[in-house]
């Protein structure tokens, strides 16, 4: 897999921002927070799934118990 370089790696990141700026004025309030629980439980998964292969066997991973109002 190739290296991405700084400059886009921050276009990205700066496009990532103005848009979960945009879906935050645009959906009301509520909405955004189960928006934002959803996409750390999904943020969580993948990293859980990338890390599985440098994990040791025999090592519980931790649970957080998300409440969602």
């Amino acid at each position: 897999m190739k290296m991405i370089e700084p400059e886009v790696m921050e276009k990205i990141t700066e496009i990532m921002k103005l848009k979960k700026e945009l879906i935050q004025m645009i959906v009301p309030e509520q909405t955004y927070k189960h928006l934002e629980v959803i996409g750390n439980e999904v943020k969580a998964m993948v990293m859980e799934t990338v890390c599985e292969g440098t994990k040791k066997s025999g090592q519980q991973t931790t649970v957080k118990k998300v409440n969602i109002d």
